[in-house]
């Protein structure tokens, strides 16, 4: 059996921003790395995708939410995430101003903090962390210690 997060299954990737030049961005190197992006531009939607992720596990293997997501920001996405009990991993991508430490990290269940304006090695590095084999569901990748303040 091939572990999920390997190379030889996409994983289907929801990126969460009201900037659309952001996401059509991040979903093209979402789609350069073999994977399939969900975009999302607003709270909303989000929510949508979580109530489809609670009734049919994994139709989103890692969710990466805007802090300033409108609608209802990334925090509270994550939070709500994790109160159900979703178990995909999470990103939290935040202006370079807005400092959230390591503590309130593991509260939300957040794996990192993408820093915005994103910068495409950063991304791409964590794209190639969460889908090495050795990272299981929910575990946090070694990227987050970088990236946490």
């Amino acid at each position: 059996m091939v572990p999920r997060h390997s190379h030889a299954i996409p994983l289907r990737i929801l990126i969460a921003t009201g900037d659309t030049r952001t996401g059509r961005t991040l979903a093209e190197q979402v789609r350069r790395a073999g994977h399939h992006p969900i975009l999302a531009t607003d709270g909303p939607m989000v929510l949508e995708w979580f109530e489809r992720e609670a009734v049919h596990p994994h139709s989103i293997d890692l969710a990466v939410l805007d802090a300033g997501l409108p609608g209802y920001p990334g925090v509270a996405l994550a939070a709500c995430a994790r109160n159900n009990e979703l178990g995909m991993p999470l990103i939290l991508m935040q202006d370079t101003r807005v400092r959230i430490g390591t503590e309130w990290l593991a509260r939300l269940g957040l794996l990192g903090i993408l820093r915005s304006p994103v910068d495409a090695a950063e991304f791409g590095q964590l794209l190639r962390d969460i889908t090495q084999p050795r990272i299981a569901r929910g575990t946090a990748a070694p990227w987050h210690r970088r990236t946490a303040t």
